[in-house]
């Protein structure tokens, strides 16, 4: 079996429609291989490959040959040949060149169907060129959008997205990896104003950090020998509610920490008395010799 070096490889996941099986054309959905020879393998094992992929050929619709396709052809023939001339639409994802990331940002290019918001797919941008010509503007409308590569990916992004979904109800199903495509070289100087990352304990952390290369965001803005604390995206913590209960539970934990360290540190628990309050004497003359 072949083997290819890391360095002439991308591992990538393909969606609905990207590809199929080279042997049988049936559909892949799942990671794969992508070589710089422009071909694809199924799985991500660069020493034992999977089945060979390719991306399926677009053909014209096929309408059948019912009785009442045929009575269409006769009644609506210009409509018929128009729409027969159409293609397929076949999802692709757009990758970043080497000029996309010296900008920094790049175009991802998406159509969706005007009578089923939940079906959107990311096209290619010869697609997205040829929308007009090769597929149905009754049927499909397409967009682009900007997406950001370096800096706070994770928050540019985010709010592009939520820009478009008044429009593109979906946008955020098509590409929930917010930092996808990120740049390997925009691991630190990185800043949150909060919302978006948190102590393991659950508290929100606002201020510089990192991104690790293992241990993913850190405090701080660049990785030291010295110790500082992981941190948590906010998209893998708990739902608010959870969280809130976390939160209480550290408060909680916390008082009783602090309350044992009083106790070692003064030796026992002090507690104040109260004396109670004497009665005063009685008045008047008392006693003999």
């Amino acid at each position: 079996m072949r083997y290819f070096p890391k360095s002439s490889i991308n591992i990538l996941e393909a969606s609905l429609g990207e590809f199929v099986y080279k042997h049988n054309n049936k559909p892949y959905i799942g990671i794969y291989i992508e070589t710089d020879e422009g071909k694809y393998y199924s799985g991500s094992d660069i020493v034992n490959l999977g089945p060979e992929l390719k991306k399926p050929i677009s053909s014209p619709l096929k309408f059948g040959n019912s009785k009442l396709v045929k009575k269409y052809h006769l009644l609506q023939q210009s409509k018929y040949f128009k729409l027969l001339k159409y293609e397929t639409i076949i999802p692709s994802k757009t990758r970043p060149t080497e000029k996309d990331y010296e900008k920094g940002y790049m175009f991802r290019y998406f159509i969706q169907r005007v009578n089923d918001d939940s079906q959107i797919f990311e096209v290619s941008k010869k697609a997205f060129d040829d929308f007009k010509k090769k597929y149905d503007v009754s049927l499909y409308k397409s967009s682009s959008l900007i997406w950001t590569l370096e800096g706070n990916v994770r928050k540019s992004n985010k709010q592009i997205l939520e820009k478009l979904s008044s429009d593109f109800r979906y946008i955020k199903n098509l590409f929930p990896l917010l930092n996808e495509f990120e740049s390997m070289e925009n691991t630190g100087n990185l800043f949150t104003a909060g919302g978006e990352l948190y102590y393991e304990n659950g508290r929100e952390y606002t201020g510089p950090y990192h991104i690790h290369s293992e241990k993913g965001p850190m405090v701080g803005a660049q990785h030291t020998e010295q110790f500082h604390e992981k941190l948590t995206w906010a998209k893998d913590l708990q739902s608010p509610q959870e969280l809130k209960g976390l939160k209480d539970l550290n408060y909680q934990k916390f008082l009783k920490d602090r309350k044992k360290k009083n106790i070692d540190k003064f030796g026992k628990k002090v507690s104040r008395r109260v004396s109670p309050r004497s009665s005063s004497p009685s008045s008047g003359r008392g006693g003999g010799y």
